[in-house]
């Protein structure tokens, strides 16, 4: 017999299924489409903002063949925060960032239970605000941040359980070139045991993967962009977990930090 918590979530699953069937997935295609239109970055990126399913190409050749049809960076950073990224069969590491059922990190599953209430009982805009601050602070203090620091004040958890976490940031390095930037953070990547998939130095681009352990077996992408600022480099980090993978937040905002400190 199910448990209740059970049933709840399998009633929760089924009602979002109807609702990602009804609207086709927007591509690559139509964002250009949109590009060629005429229209501005601000709606084509609201555009994607609001689109409930999406299946973009964020591999190198798709980002690329994006610039080519002068798709803006504004709106190419926009579609890495919410695009999907396909499974693919992943190298076997030993240190894997998140699993299905990881009760092991400090405050993951209770987490996700307070997202599941959250899913029952809507909370108003400003609970919400709260929590996600408090929850920001505390991730901060776990892994000896300030929240000042750009790498933690600029880190975005969005998605959930059912559709995939996807974790973002970005901060700036001073007095470093972009392929200097590159260079280090392919290192940084190797020495983790992360598989770089592709890379394109000129575009700033690569693109990792690595291995997870889950019934079965999952790839988490992790997508890293470098692009020449004012007086340095501008590095943003984009990991996407799939449906069923958790990972505390405190967790992935380190990792992320640890790859921009190497920069400096």
């Amino acid at each position: 017999m199910l448990q209740p918590s059970r049933v709840a979530l399998v009633f929760l699953f089924l009602l979002a299924l109807p609702l990602a069937a009804a609207e086709k997935p927007l591509t690559n295609a139509d964002v250009v489409a949109l590009a060629e239109a005429g229209l501005g970055d601000d709606l084509i990126c609201a555009k994607i903002r609001e689109s409930k399913a999406v299946n973009f190409d964020l591999s190198t050749s798709g980002l690329v063949a994006l610039k080519k049809k002068h798709v803006s960076d504004k709106v190419i950073q926009q579609m890495m925060d919410w695009g999907k990224q396909a499974d693919a069969p992943p190298p076997k590491t030993d240190s894997a960032p998140a699993t299905a059922t990881d009760e092991k990190q400090p405050g993951t599953m209770s987490r996700v239970k307070d997202r599941m209430k959250s899913a029952l009982h809507r909370e108003s805009p400003e609970e919400e605000k709260k929590q996600e601050e408090a929850e920001r602070q505390k991730d901060a203090q776990g892994i000896g941040r300030s929240v000042n620091d750009p790498c933690v004040k600029n880190f975005k958890k969005e998605g959930s359980f059912f559709s995939g976490y996807r974790f973002s940031t970005f901060a700036m390095v001073p007095n470093v070139s972009k392929s200097k930037a590159f260079d280090i953070l392919a290192t940084k990547l190797a020495q983790g045991g992360w598989q770089v998939v592709s890379s394109n130095k000129d575009a700033g681009i690569i693109s990792a993967s690595q291995g997870v352990n889950s019934p079965q077996v999952k790839t988490v992408p992790l997508n890293i962009t470098v692009e020449e600022a004012k007086s340095g480099a501008q590095v943003t980090l984009v990991l996407q977990l799939g449906h069923g993978l958790v990972a505390s937040s405190s967790t992935v905002e380190k990792q992320f930090c640890e790859f921009i400190d190497a920069v400096h």
